[in-house]
């Protein structure tokens, strides 16, 4: 098997997708597999329980760990770090569940995010597939943010561009989010660098490059007929 991606997901809670993917993580891990659970659920839940596996005193350490990786939202470990940061989240018409307090702002029209976007002071997006817009959503409005680096951040913003990329930890990421908190300077230079990055991104000039783009295309197939 050289790879295989399953995902479990289910907006209404209560109906078995923590415990089915806990379940099947273990499954593939005792058949040899390297195994990684992504538990994107806001409470937590596996994470959790793998830490209460690990402390059950009825076993020893090499039975009662999960024989998986598990990676979990970093907003719980945020928390942890600095308890007095408030933290908001929205994009779904009822609040989560979560393992962390966090005050829930349902769907926002473009006015109220861009207001939320500069009212905030650091913006967090994991593209865990395609890239998202949100994260230039934020740099427009001075927000500087955390993405995901390995998946599709690079190729939109360059590994040394106005964003901080993070791998899919989730200490990582809060190690990314508390310095953007912590840190006023940084924080201040990736919100001028991400205006000044957006600000070169127009339907003029994104016009111009699908066009240099067609051309090259073109240039490489008439060069390609030639050597014929």
């Amino acid at each position: 098997m050289t790879g295989l991606s399953l995902a479990l997901a289910n907006l209404k809670p209560g109906t078995g997708k923590t415990t089915s993917a806990v379940w099947l993580a273990h499954v593939f891990a005792q058949a040899g597999n390297s195994v990684l659970l992504v538990d994107a659920d806001p409470s937590g839940s596996a994470l959790e329980w793998s830490d209460l596996a690990a402390m059950y005193p009825g076993l020893a350490p090499e039975q009662a760990a999960f024989p998986f990786r598990i990676v979990a939202l970093p907003s719980r470990e945020l928390h942890r770090r600095l308890p007095d940061v408030r933290i908001v989240l929205f994009g779904t018409d009822k609040p989560l569940h979560a393992a962390f307090p966090y005050e829930h702002l349902g769907v926002l029209s473009t006015a109220q995010l861009a207001r939320l976007y500069s009212e905030a002071t650091a913006g967090l997006c994991i593209s865990l597939t395609n890239f998202s817009l949100m994260p230039k959503e934020m740099l427009a409005c001075g927000l500087p943010c955390v993405e995901l680096a390995g998946v599709s951040a690079e190729s939109i913003f360059g590994e040394d561009g106005p964003l901080d990329l993070a791998p899919l930890d989730p200490h990582a990421i809060a190690d990314a989010l508390e310095r953007l908190i912590v840190d006023r300077e940084r924080s201040g230079r990736r919100s001028r660098e991400g205006i000044a990055f957006v600000a070169a991104h127009t339907w003029d000039h994104a016009t111009d490059e699908v066009e240099a783009g067609l051309r090259h295309a073109l240039r490489s197939r008439e060069t390609a007929a030639a050597a014929r």
